[in-house]
């Protein structure tokens, strides 16, 4: 696993973008669990 400074701006954004998908799903998931 790279450090972030190995990554260019477009990978970190694409990063960011997938963990933002992720914790939207999970937020979508713990909302239908109540």
């Amino acid at each position: 696993m790279s450090s972030q400074q190995d990554m260019t701006p477009l990978q970190r954004q694409q990063r960011v973008l997938e963990r933002l998908d992720t914790g939207h799903k999970d937020l979508h998931d713990s909302l239908e669990k109540n």
